[in-house]
């Protein structure tokens, strides 16, 4: 029987359950808002706290939210809460719709990445934007994607280097309140800090004016007559005085790349303002500092008219008149013509004092001005009229192209770790159902990484300890059309001395449909800093990551035959400095040392079975020397060669054979070796593999 007392006791639970809910309901909603609260008054890190509270606790993905948190704790530098930010901020990148305020966000975002895409891209994507196509979060998430250092997690340190820049732009270069920052933030964003830099003002100096002037033009103290010496010195002066009046002390600041590219010019970013104002603009070259109006070949730059700053003269106008409009009599009848003198534009004396300022910051400007000096103190050749513009086209062509080399962004927390230099070696084989997956090897130059790192603690190269050291390999699969396949990742000790040589440093994946390549990546992380896997207080790297490397390969294409085949070959040597098990080094690059003897490795599919119900088939291998066509028709015909055939057996029609073939007595050149298959050893070949080799 249900008493007053019972129903107004589940009356009451109900009612606190109900209240839980909604308490639960408000917190939630709340957390954002008190987020905004703690971050306005201060508590940054409590801002990050609820916020990522927030996030964990909605089912739904947030893109807005992630932007904001991603942009706080890169701002703040709260390095400990860098692994949620950038694990909500591109959860959030899954959302299936775009607010007004994601809208605005992610058109902030292109700006922030506009030096990394082309005008075409950036035009596509803000009419994504506003037509809230969510293909746009895609296109984020795959950019930064590709560039993760260290896809083996799902931590992205490119990414929060991105933020980190993002937020020193906006705090460095925001010199206008109609720009979130001028174009020096714009390069910052992509390369980061610049290995050298200068900025000032370009300052006149009249002294080297004067000797620039003077090399080709005389002054007007020569043995010329009274009229001959007045015109020069005219000449001579107004050219002078054009110059300075050209000058406008332009502000100037410089960024010297050196690593972005392998060639002989380092890349060059020019900033600058002809006027003293504080937006810095991209320049395409020095050249840009100088006025276009003082390139002109024109009478507004004749010595004669002197007509700076105001329209073409007028025919008959070419005379210099004073102040009250009196013609000087020392140039009457002589027009806008200097005679013989050659023309010396504004420009060009600006160029060579200009260029001259910023020779001693890099050699690229230093090789300019010798280039340009060495063609002007030429006096055996008249100095053609338009110099100068032929300079700033030669010396802005220079400058593009320097720039064009350089790759889209760049990541300098990655040059804060060893490059370990990771190359891969996919080999083709098949599992008992002949379905195809690949051996893929990893090959990485480690030692110099953990060398230096056991050299700091220990101080000794006699004690370099491998066994603490841990390889972290992930295998990336790309479709035909850009594709993304899920990634394979495997954990190996960076001591591989007691595996299996043919097991070493290898990772089996299966063919995945519509793959078409991989990219695979190394990490190499420090196993004794224990935990030290926290972000570094002077990178976006874990502490204990120590080297890094990636490299891509094309599949090669695998399809099972009909009949008797075999896998790809590995070949390689045996080590006799070696114990006999771990001896066997695999060749990847198919190269065997003089003195060594060849081995080599495959698996034989779809043996045929005879009559006692076991499989057989009969491999011959031959060792041909490869030689030229002269080298052929000189030994008349004859080949050297090496062969034998063996017969095998098994109880399965898949069987694995690793063989030596003694090559000690080759001499050094270059190989083929020859697999022939058969049923038997009297029956016709069904099947035939050739691996190219040097001995060396």
């Amino acid at each position: 029987m249900i008493t007053i007392n019972t129903i107004f006791s589940l009356l009451f639970l109900f009612a606190v359950e109900a209240y839980q809910d909604t308490s639960y309901q408000l917190n939630n909603t709340d957390l954002y808002q008190l987020g905004i609260e703690e971050k306005e008054a201060g508590n940054f890190e409590r801002t990050a706290d609820l916020w990522i509270e927030h996030a964990l606790s909605t089912e739904s993905p947030d893109y807005a939210l992630g932007h904001e948190l991603i942009k706080h704790v890169t701002r703040h530098g709260l390095r400990s809460h860098y692994e949620k930010a950038s694990e909500i901020y591109l959860r959030g990148l899954d959302a299936e719709q775009l607010s007004d305020q994601a809208k605005e966000l992610l058109h902030n975002e292109l700006i922030y990445m506009e030096g990394m895409l082309g005008q075409r891209e950036r035009r596509r994507f803000r009419n994504m934007i506003d037509d809230g196509n969510t293909e746009i979060l895609a296109f984020f998430r795959d950019y930064w994607e590709e560039r993760n250092l260290t896809p083996s997690d799902a931590y992205n340190e490119r990414l929060l280097e991105h933020w980190e820049r993002i937020n020193y732009a906006l705090e460095n270069y925001n010199t206008s309140p109609n720009i979130l920052f001028d174009d020096r933030g714009k390069t910052y964003i992509r390369f980061g800090e610049p290995n050298r830099t200068r900025s000032g003002v370009f300052m006149y100096n009249p002294g080297f004016a004067n000797y620039i002037i003077s090399t080709r033009m005389d002054d007007g103290r020569g043995q010329g007559s009274s009229l001959d010496n007045a015109i020069n010195t005219t000449t001579y002066l107004n050219t002078l005085y054009q110059v300075r009046a050209y000058h406008e002390y332009p502000s100037f600041e410089v960024w010297v790349y050196t690593e972005l590219t392998d060639e002989p010019d380092n890349v060059v970013y020019i900033f600058g303002n002809n006027h003293g104002g504080a937006v810095m603009m991209e320049k395409q070259s020095v050249d840009d500092f100088v006025p276009s109006a003082a390139y002109s070949v024109t009478d507004r730059n004749s010595p004669v008219s002197m007509s700076i700053g105001g329209g073409e003269p007028s025919a008959g106008e070419g005379i210099s008149r004073g102040r009250d409009n009196d013609t000087d009599v020392a140039l009457e009848g002589v027009g806008g013509s200097i005679g013989n003198s050659e023309r010396i534009t504004p420009a060009l004396v600006l160029q060579f004092m200009y260029y001259r300022q910023l020779a001693s910051l890099d050699v690229f400007f230093s090789d300019r001005y010798d280039e340009m000096m060495d063609f002007y103190m030429n006096t055996s050749i008249r100095l053609p009229a338009s110099a100068a513009r032929r300079f700033q086209q030669l010396n802005s062509s220079r400058f593009l192209i320097s720039q064009a080399a350089a790759p889209e962004e760049r990541s300098t927390s990655a040059s804060r770790v060893f490059d370990i230099s990771t190359s891969v070696h996919p080999y083709r084989f098949y599992d008992e159902n002949l379905e195809p997956y690949l051996k893929v090897y990893f090959e990485e130059d480690t030692e110099e990484a953990i060398t230096f790192e056991e050299l700091k603690k220990r101080h000794n190269l006699d004690d370099i300890r491998y066994g603490d050291y841990e390889l972290v390999r992930t295998v990336r699969f790309v479709g035909e059309n850009g594709e993304r396949f899920d990634p394979i990742t495997s954990r190996d000790n960076a001591d591989q001395s007691s595996v299996d040589p043919l097991e070493r440093n290898m990772i089996h994946i299966p063919y995945n449909i519509g793959a078409q390549s991989i990219t695979a990546f190394s990490e190499l992380y420090d196993l004794s800093m224990g935990d030290g896997n926290g972000i570094s207080e002077t990178t976006t790297l874990r502490e204990n990551l120590k080297g890094i490397g990636r490299s891509s390969i094309v599949l090669p294409e695998a399809k099972p035959s009909n009949g008797l085949f075999a896998s790809d070959v590995i070949i390689g040597y045996r080590d006799e400095e070696l114990d006999f098990d771990s001896g066997f080094v695999v060749a990847h690059d198919r190269v065997i040392p003089a003195e060594y003897s060849l081995n080599f490795f495959y698996e034989a599919y779809n043996i045929p079975q005879d009559e006692s119900g076991l499989y057989s088939y009969s491999l011959t291998y031959r060792i041909i020397r490869d030689r030229s066509r002269l080298g052929r028709i000189i030994r008349f015909g004859r080949t050297s060669e090496t062969s034998m055939t063996i017969n095998n057996t098994h109880s399965t029609p898949q069987f694995s054979q690793m063989l030596e073939i003694v090559t000690e007595e080759l001499d050094t050149g270059n190989y083929l070796l020859e697999l022939l298959f058969s049923a038997d050893e009297d029956s016709e070949v069904v099947y035939q593999k050739n691996v190219a080799f040097s001995v060396r």
